[in-house]
């Protein structure tokens, strides 16, 4: 801005005054001639060759000649622009500090640098000039340059009395009075600012007044006026301009409620410094939920992430009500909770709370109970019309959740939430809850206060039978009984399967009670119901073998034997077992013949080591007493050639040996006895073997062979034997009913009287199983090491106690090795699948994949396995191929496996399922997946924070904002017992956490 250009000439005007002065008084003609040199070449602008001729004159002795070349040199410096202008004002001032001619260099100083633009270096020099020594004609120029200057630095009160001075001139009267209605606008004066905008303003090609008259009727709140002058002025705007009257137009439209027409100018806007504030979001947020385009809507609520004010609870709200117009009830959860807990609006706080605790109650909340919401509003708003409907859905909160327990205890501070029979209804469902957890004490002691509430109910019937079944599966078959008696009378209150399944209950306890008759009436009772019935056809198929084993065990050997072939046609899975026990029935029937032919087609059957090695030791035995000794022998070799780890080789090497013996062929006895005492020198058939081996080195009058032969296996002579036997059945008889501690102090005493004893095996087996009874695992431990070792018939037993104390309590290092013995030798169907199992397991945690996928695979291909432990297998299949990287064959077996798995595996299942359809960009089908996984797996809390964090990223890819940053923020205020999990939160809220950048900037443009 230039408005100075009577500068020069005022300057001319005063050289001229100053140089006639000067010839009146001045005799030295060469200076003389010198200054007027001086003066034509400064009034010809040649300011250089004033500066290389001025300088002598600076000292010259007359002071007038001095002080008029010093003045010429100092402005032909300033015209010049040279640094050292300013210098040489100061040096003039120093010297001359009366000059008349000061405040005219101040005032031209001060003029320069106003017509260079440079504002802030004027005002020192303008703040030097004495007024009333400038002329006239210049004093209006220094009021406006004075004057606009501190405009221009933003000084506008200042400014204010300095434009005022010069209101009316003719020259700057104009400009002026642009300025001060620009400062009245920016102080709020808006009265007079408007009266001066409307009037005429500098420069109409630069004319702003429109700009400025705009925004004052919207601030004034006319907003048709802002939108008429707006948008006259818009088309003459600067880029500038543009966007903020986009801005003016747009939420003028917006208070008018003429949304659609001020979508497009809100868009337009670009925000300060290229960013919106949550205003501007929420007015576009607002707008295109007020038409209905309700995507778009969330789209910029969802920007507004930080907000504690009422603007932000009303895009909360309004965000929540966007998500359940387009059917997203999880998101519209997350929004209302956001503006219920803001209290600015108190009608947009409890109707926000209202919609948070329903979608609560129908989506399930991963932070929060269901039940603990709705209760937050029963309480705050005791008086609500919806109060009412919301406790009548409380209870039930409860029960989606599975929190019994829960609803136990509101029941107890609100007993009108629940009658008696709805008490005994939840306590039974809490029960049934803590059985499958095997959490027995818990749920005995739901079925007691069931019980407690009304023996007479159905419910009450039904806490009987599980109260039976609670005391089976602690073994306590005469307190199952107990209560199995107590529900007879109430039995037909019963639902029909649970009729029926009472009599195989009371069947299986007397079973287990040895009362062997009773036991046979229920099971018979039992098959006439459930057979050809699939729903019962577990309990049927047991119910045969059962039927079987104690007609077997009331000697009732012909019944037995048919109940075993039903068992062998109609149960695959026990087709060895019912073949080997009706073979022993026919032995005891006196059918010799019959067991032999069954017997010796037994590998038809199975060849399976469970049964094969008894079913030839049998076979061996049919044949001695056939007396077919050759046969006998070779059925025995068989069995000792086939499987010679089996706890069989020997009982079948001692009866081998006897019957060499029984035909006098004692060397050949004394061979097999041998060989006993090399393999199974602490096995009971060794201790039978040594009687008879004895008998022979007695025959043959080898006493001392005999002696040499026990040194050799380092066996004491048993010279004391009577007393060994004599004090065995002693401590057989005196342990039968003693208390543990008592039983264990006589074991141990036995073992030290007689360390090489008759029963040594079998007292230390017995002092192991009470050892561990005791939990005194440290002694139990090198107990069943020996026993194992010993190969003796409890061997099998003995190894399965010895990994289960090594895998439980974490004792006698790792238990792998023990577990291939296990599966190699076991016989026990369930042995086996345990050691497969926990096989499978080590093989998971050590990293082995190969080794888990082949022993996973071996458990699903065992037709006798528990649903448990299939699944096992099938999570570790899933597990060992994400290891791998295979991420299809990963979420294929997740995928099957979540249609079978409950409880922790099912959690797993659907957290990894959503984890792969997230990295396959499927993003809405993630976090359905997540919300299932919160919603059904409620007491899962760490799946449950695993799968939030993935749908946190899954909002965050979907630009979703306001929902990526809740979960996060609410995670890190609900998960504290997950450090790990909260620190990932908080690490992705701050990466985000920053205000969103208007979506149509453009740097160009930027203001």
């Amino acid at each position: 801005m230039r408005f100075l250009s009577s500068f020069l000439i005022g300057f001319l005007f005063f050289s001229f005054l100053f140089s006639g002065h000067a010839q009146s008084v001045i005799g030295d003609s060469y200076a003389l001639q010198s200054m007027e040199r001086v003066q034509d070449w400064f009034s010809a602008k040649r300011y250089h060759r004033v500066q290389e001729t001025v300088a002598p004159l600076t000292t010259n002795s007359d002071a007038l000649i001095a002080e008029q070349a010093l003045y010429l040199q100092l402005m032909s410096a300033v015209y010049l622009s040279q640094k050292n202008a300013v210098d040489l004002v100061d040096q003039f001032v120093q010297r001359f500090p009366s000059s008349i001619y000061a405040t005219d260099i101040y005032f031209r100083l001060a003029g320069d640098y106003f017509n260079k633009g440079q504002y802030a270096a004027a005002l020192p020099w303008f703040a030097r000039v004495i007024p009333s020594q400038i002329s006239s004609k210049d004093l209006m120029t220094y009021y406006f340059s004075y004057g606009y200057s501190l405009f221009a630095v933003k000084d506008y009160k200042g400014a204010l009395p300095l434009l005022s001075k010069v209101a009316t001139d003719k020259t700057w009267g104009s400009q002026a009075n642009y300025y001060l209605g620009y400062i009245s606008y920016v102080g709020g004066d808006y009265a007079l600012a408007k009266d001066v905008f409307t009037s005429s303003g500098p420069d109409k090609s630069q004319n702003q007044n429109g700009y400025f008259l705009a925004d004052i009727y919207f601030k004034e709140g006319d907003f048709s006026k802002a939108l008429e002058t707006a948008l006259d002025y818009l088309p003459l705007s600067s880029v500038k301009e543009r966007s903020e009257l986009n801005k003016i137009i747009g939420e003028a439209y917006f208070n008018l409620e003429k949304y659609e027409l001020a979508i497009p100018y809100l868009e337009a806007y670009k925000g300060q410094r290229r960013r919106w504030s949550a205003e501007d979001f929420y007015q576009l947020g607002y707008s295109f939920y007020a038409t209905q385009e309700y995507e778009k809507a969330q789209s910029y609520f969802n920007k507004i992430t930080e907000g504690k004010d009422a603007l932000s609870q009303n895009a909360y709200y309004y965000l929540g009500a966007s998500y359940l117009k387009n059917h997203q009830k999880s998101a519209a959860t997350n929004a209302f909770k956001q503006a219920s807990v803001l209290a600015f609006d108190k009608d947009i706080a409890k109707d926000a709370a209202l919609q948070y605790a329903k979608l609560s109650y129908e989506q399930g909340n991963p932070f929060e109970a269901i039940g603990e919401v709705l209760g937050d509003f029963i309480r705050e708003y005791p008086q609500d019309p919806q109060t009412t409907q919301l406790k009548n859905l409380l209870l039930h909160a409860f029960l989606l959740e599975k929190n019994y327990q829960g609803a136990l205890d509101l029941v107890a501070k609100m007993p009108d939430l629940a009658n008696s029979a709805q008490q005994q209804d939840l306590a039974l469902r809490a029960a049934l809850e803590a059985m499958d957890r095997e959490a027995y004490s818990k749920a005995a002691n739901y079925l007691s206060y069931i019980l407690k509430i009304d023996q007479q109910t159905d419910v009450a019937a039904q806490a009987y039978f599980w109260q039976a079944e609670v005391n089976m599966r602690a073994y306590d078959y005469p307190r199952a009984l107990e209560s199995l008696q107590k529900l007879e009378p109430h039995y037909k209150l019963l639902p029909k399967r649970l009729q029926q399944l009472r009599h195989y209950q009371k069947a299986y306890a007397f079973f287990k009670t040895k009362a062997y008759d009773k036991a046979v009436v229920e099971f018979r009772q039992f098959e006439s119901i459930a057979q050809g019935g699939e729903s019962l056809s577990f309990e049927y198929q047991e119910t045969l073998v059962r039927l079987a084993d104690a007609y077997y065990s009331m000697g009732d050997f012909k019944n037995a034997l048919i109940y075993y072939n039903r068992t062998l046609n109609e149960v695959p899975k026990l087709k060895a077992y019912a073949a080997f026990n009706g073979a022993m029935a026919m032995g005891l029937m006196g059918l010799l013949d019959q067991k032999i032919e069954r017997l010796k087609g037994f590998e038809r059957i199975s060849v399976s080591p469970r049964y094969y090695p008894k079913a030839l030791l049998e076979l061996g035995m049919a044949y001695a007493a056939q007396d077919e000794p050759s046969l006998a022998i070779e059925s025995f070799d068989k069995l000792i050639s086939l499987f010679p780890t089996s706890a069989e080789v020997p009982d079948a090497m001692l009866k081998k040996g006897l019957l060499f013996y029984n035909q006098s062929k004692s060397e050949e006895a004394l061979a097999v006895f041998k060989q006993m005492g090399k393999a199974y020198k602490n096995s009971d058939a060794f201790s039978q073997a040594r009687v008879s081996a004895k008998r022979i080195y007695l025959e043959l009058d080898q006493v001392q062979a005999y002696r040499n032969w026990l040194a050799a296996l380092d066996i004491p002579l048993p010279d004391n034997e009577e007393l060994d036997q004599e004090s065995y059945e002693q401590l057989q008889l005196k342990n039968a009913m003693a208390p543990l501690p008592e039983k264990i102090r006589r074991l141990e005493t036995y073992l030290e009287d007689f360390p090489n004893g008759l029963h040594f095996v079998e007292i230390t087996y017995d002092l192991a199983t009470s050892y561990r009874e005791a939990a005194q695992y440290k002694k139990a431990l090198p107990l069943f090491e020996a026993l194992v070792k010993m190969a003796s018939p409890n061997a099998e037993a003995a190894l399965m106690a010895l990994v289960t104390i090594k895998l439980e309590q974490q004792l006698g290092g790792d238990p792998t090795e023990d577990l291939k013995k296990l599966r190699s030798m076991a016989q026990d169907p369930s042995h086996y699948t345990f050691a497969l199992s926990n096989l499978m397991k080590l093989s998971y945690e050590n990293k082995q994949f190969s080794d888990l996928v082949s022993y996973a695979n071996e458990v699903l291909a065992l037709e006798e396995v528990a649903t448990p432990i299939r699944l096992d297998a099938q999570i570790m299949l899933a597990r060992a191929a994400q290891a791998q990287g295979d991420s299809a064959k990963a979420m294929a077996a997740y995928s099957k496996l979540k249609e079978q798995a409950s409880g922790a595996l099912g959690a797993e299942s659907l957290y990894w399922m959503a984890f792969y359809t997230q990295k396959s960009e499927d993003y809405t089908a993630s976090n359905a997946l997540v919300q299932e996984l919160a919603r059904d797996y409620a007491p899962y809390k760490e799946w449950a924070a695993k799968g939030l964090l993935l749908m946190a990223e899954n909002f965050y890819a979907m630009e979703d904002l306001f929902q990526a940053h809740f979960i996060w923020q609410n995670m890190i205020d609900n998960f504290s017992q997950f450090p790990a999990l909260v620190a990932q939160a908080k690490d992705r809220l701050a990466a985000t956490q920053q205000d969103a950048q208007t979506p149509n900037s453009d740097e160009d443009e930027a203001l």
